[in-house]
């Protein structure tokens, strides 16, 4: 047994006393692991078998050799792994952003409209009435159900992916507007597609993102309704609000006299 030719392997034995200096398993493997970068946490496991392979290097004697394949290990596998913490934080933050484009239909369903309308541009505001929100929240409740809020977090959004692209290819959704994104929404019913309509020249009021000419939900029998109907908002007309009087009822009024006062 103490001749056994395979004593030298076990239990990662890179060398045999009596023999020559063996190249690190570790090492080597560390290096690997650290290469394969296109494996999310593979490149951890290679700088921290990097650690395990230098200190049993530093421990050999000079039995074990392979140094500069266990710090090359280490320097790339740490790299690699700051490139995906990195990567994940940006697309977790570009998901973040990408959502938020959607936050005014949450604000339509809660009936708060004035926050509503901070997200839209100065040219389509004075279309957006209270009767108009009203009127798109029936539209799209009908089908769609109450809006139930946004996706959340990476994976959750991925499956909306799926579920809608199964029903809807966003590819298909009927363009209207030059700039114009589908996000996925949750409602009551299912996800829907919201599409909004970005503007390049404004924001909205918190100053956090661009501001939206128009806002649309693609429902269940393809049909895409929008918070105000683009051949209207097109054609710069807004509706007269409560506020502004009739010219004519106004002339009238002016010349309405005032009863005299009488003397007694």
């Amino acid at each position: 047994m103490e001749n056994d030719q395979y004593a030298a392997t076990a239990d990662f034995q890179d060398y045999r006393d009596d023999g020559p200096p063996k190249t690190s398993v570790l090492a080597i493997l560390s290096l690997v692991c650290s290469l394969v970068c296109f494996i999310p946490g593979l490149s951890a496991i290679g700088a921290l078998l990097g650690v395990f392979g230098l200190i049993r290097i530093t421990s050999s004697n000079g039995r074990i050799r392979g140094t500069g394949l266990a710090i090359a290990g280490i320097a790339i596998g740490v790299i690699v792994s700051l490139i995906w913490i990195g990567g994940a934080i940006a697309v977790q933050q570009g998901a973040k952003q990408y959502l938020e484009m959607s936050a005014v239909i949450g604000d339509v369903d809660s009936g708060s409209y004035d926050l509503a309308r901070g997200h839209l541009t100065s040219a389509t505001r004075p279309f957006a009435t209270d009767e108009a929100f009203e009127q798109f929240k029936a539209k799209y409740e009908a089908d769609a159900g109450a809006f139930a809020g946004r996706p959340q977090g990476i994976g959750e959004l991925f499956s909306s992916f799926g579920a809608l692209g199964q029903s809807q290819d966003p590819n298909n959704a009927p363009r209207v507007y030059p700039q114009q994104a589908p996000v996925p929404g949750k409602f009551d019913n299912g996800y829907r597609w919201i599409i909004v309509s970005i503007s390049t020249n404004e924001q909205n009021d918190a100053g956090t993102f661009p501001a939206i000419d128009n806002v649309g939900v693609w429902l269940s029998d393809d049909s895409l309704i929008w918070l105000i109907d683009p051949d209207v908002l097109a054609a710069g007309n807004p509706p007269a609000t409560s506020d502004e009087s009739d010219p004519a009822e106004s002339e009238t009024d002016s010349n309405e006299e005032t009863p005299a006062d009488t003397g007694g």
